[in-house]
């Protein structure tokens, strides 16, 4: 029986869900893109979380977080010697978790040892084999940092282990563990890893299906707006205004079509918004995704990222609404891989009112704006199992962190990892919260297969009587001005207000065009994108669908 999930079949298979011990220690930008297994995290990198902080396993009776060994070892003694396990019940697991009991101080020597643990493994027709681990680690609760490329692992805090693929037909599997410091006296006990892999939702439709190619889509009364990126003249038309421009070129039929310029256009130095060259390649017929147009994005290797596509606002089509659902195609080119240097980036997504707060490191606390849009970051360690994928979520400016200065990532665990070179199929439901109640709900899928679920979610407080805006919070270091209006929410955090107000009651106000939005450090490689088919409605639009047999 397959209790847990160690030995995992080695590189031939493209698991990324494999452990990986990596400590994000090397030479890379942001140690966060090179962490692997943490406390927290089953794969920091990749943004894949334990079930459980402090590991996932399953006992011998079957049952999750289970105290029943599959084997055990008395521990103490002097360091230097060996402890034996008998592990052949755990042959077809995924992978071993070590938990000590008793009052014992025992560290054993890791696989970056002199001694490292050794699985002797007997088959079936008489073959002895000796496997080192590929990954082992301690889950240290005291620390966000990798540790598993320490030299030795600390069994009164969780261990992990993880070896090579085991032949078939194993009748003895012996681990041996070399023991570098005992103190007093208890016992070792082995488990099943359980590697916290999720159910895949099924792909579900929406209103799209009934516009074959998204032909009419437009026409439909739930479409507040539809772009297919076949004419660019029809998107100028509607987006253009070249304030802050940039400079950037629209592929139709196989070739590209005078550069132009649009509001918003821009590429961030660290000091501000500052033009720059964002041009695209030649664009091979037929390269959109539905369609020969698309929009593609080239952008150099001098500055940091910050590219946007037109924003959708609402006020000219309605105005603020509670629910919006938002629809399009990203495609990520290979060159994307080091393009953020692993500091990720943003991508379109919906927002309330972002004027005054909501972004840029400016907290929305409920009453001074909220964004949702999405999130990129990159697994851009080659060691990594999830290397070469993208890491896709939600960048949540929620009201409900009072203490942080910046988003959450709200990601899909292993089904938000994208490849490049690749289309998908992005779709994302805001429904606010009623005022002071956390009852709105974020949703992300991911060609239509729902990855994010968030369901208790505040984006606004009650309406202060001076209105949203730019309030400040107040604090023991931070004192109001007198004569200045206060306000105290529903949480009981007060604020005074600075200044200005804003319009509307924070609700969906836009469709935030951010296609690339992160970091400040220059980039060092070029990248590109491209992005297709873009609808904003009142109802779940779903993925475009092929035409209709004739």
């Amino acid at each position: 029986m397959c209790v847990g999930l160690l030995l995992i079949a080695g590189s031939v298979r493209a698991d990324v869900m494999r452990l990986y011990d990596g400590d994000g220690q090397g030479p890379k930008l942001n140690p966060f893109a090179q962490a692997g297994v943490t406390y927290r995290w089953f794969n920091r990198a990749a943004w894949i979380r334990w079930e459980n902080e402090g590991g996932d396993w399953q006992d011998a009776s079957g049952a999750r977080q289970g105290d029943v060994p599959f084997a055990r070892v008395r521990v103490g003694g002097r360091p230097g010697t060996d402890l034996s396990l008998d592990v052949t019940a755990l042959a077809a697991a995924e992978g071993i978790v070590l938990r000590q009991t008793g009052d014992a101080t025992v560290q054993l020597a890791s696989r970056e040892s002199d001694t490292p643990p050794v699985l002797t493994v007997t088959t079936a027709d008489g073959r002895s084999l000796n496997l080192l681990p590929t990954a082992d680690a301690t889950l240290v609760p005291s620390t966000a940092k990798g540790t598993g490329k320490s030299r030795v692992l600390n069994p009164a805090q969780t261990v992990v282990m993880q070896f090579p693929e085991l032949p078939a037909q194993v009748v003895k599997a012996t681990l041996r563990l070399s023991v570098v410091r005992a103190v007093g006296s208890g016992e070792l006990r082995a488990y099943a890893l359980r590697v916290p892999r999720h159910a895949l939702a099924p792909a579900t439709p929406g209103y799209a299906a009934n516009y074959p190619l998204d032909r009419g889509i437009e026409k439909d009364p739930r479409t507040l707006y539809a772009e297919d990126w076949e004419n660019p003249k029809d998107w100028w038309r509607k987006n253009g205004s070249g304030r802050k421009s940039a400079r950037t070129s629209w592929a139709q039929d196989g070739g590209l079509f005078p550069t132009r310029s649009f509001a918003g256009m821009w590429l961030a130095n660290g000091d501000g918004q500052v033009p720059a060259q964002c041009t695209t390649s030649e664009v091979p017929r037929g390269t959109g995704y539905i369609g020969n147009g698309l929009m593609g994005v080239h952008c150099p290797d001098i500055l940091a990222e910050g590219v946007e596509v037109p924003t959708v606002h609402l006020r000219g089509l309605g105005g603020e609404r509670d629910e919006v659902w938002a629809r399009y195609y990203i495609k990520y080119g290979a060159n994307h891989l080091h393009f953020a240097r692993c500091e990720g980036g943003k991508a379109p997504g919906l927002a309330g009112n972002t004027s005054v707060a909501g972004n840029s490191g400016r907290p929305g606390w409920g009453i001074r704006g909220w964004s949702m849009r999405n999130q990129f970051q990159f697994v851009c360690d080659p060691e990594n199992p999830a290397y070469r994928r993208i890491v896709f979520g939600i960048y949540a400016y929620d009201g409900e962190h009072l203490d942080s200065l910046y988003g959450s990532m709200w990601g899909g665990q292993e089904h938000s990892l994208l490849e490049t070179d690749r289309w998908y199929c992005i779709e994302q439901r805001v429904k606010v919260n009623t005022p002071g109640v956390n009852d709105g709900i974020v949703q992300l899928f991911i060609d239509g297969r729902l990855v994010v679920n968030k369901d208790k979610v505040l984006l606004r407080s009650v309406k202060p009587a001076e209105g949203y805006g730019r309030w400040e919070l107040v604090s023991k270091n931070k004192r109001p001005p007198a004569g200045k209006p206060v306000y105290t929410d529903h949480r009981g955090a007060t604020y005074w207000l600075r200044g200005p107000t804003i319009e509307g009651d924070l609700g969906v106000a836009k469709f935030w065009g951010m296609v690339h939005g992160g970091g400040v450090t220059p980039t060092g490689v070029s990248g590109q994108f491209w992005y297709d088919q873009t609808v904003v409605a009142t109802e779940r639009i779903g993925c475009a669908v092929a035409a209709a047999k004739p």
